[in-house]
């Protein structure tokens, strides 16, 4: 591998079009050329529920503060996926508080 103060001078241009200069991009260099060193020549595979199990923690824990609707939004899911959720860990809410933020707001 090049040597650690040669790579400070890798610039975001350097890198070739495709998956590691997005990564530069969005995450910043120093992230991008720290898994070009530990990881070359690896397939990296980030799956799209990579979140799952904080998604259901974070509604276990915020059930009682939000409505599944503002949990639902918050998290990006559907409010029927926080109800899934809610029953699997016998935290079922009535239905009906899906409307109780708005009509509080009312």
């Amino acid at each position: 591998m090049v040597h650690p103060d040669i790579l400070r001078n890798v610039r975001i241009e350097d890198l070739p079009d495709g998956d590691v200069r997005r990564i530069a991009e969005r995450c910043g260099l120093e992230v991008a050329l720290s898994l070009v060193e530990g990881y070359s020549g690896l397939t990296i595979y980030i799956p799209r529920n990579t979140l799952h199990g904080f998604v259901r923690r974070y509604v276990r824990e915020n059930h009682r503060r939000l409505s599944p609707k503002e949990l639902a939004l918050a998290l990006n899911v559907t409010v029927s996926h926080v109800y899934s959720i809610l029953r699997e860990n016998g935290m079922a809410q009535n239905q009906a508080s899906l409307f109780e933020s708005e009509e509080k707001a009312a």
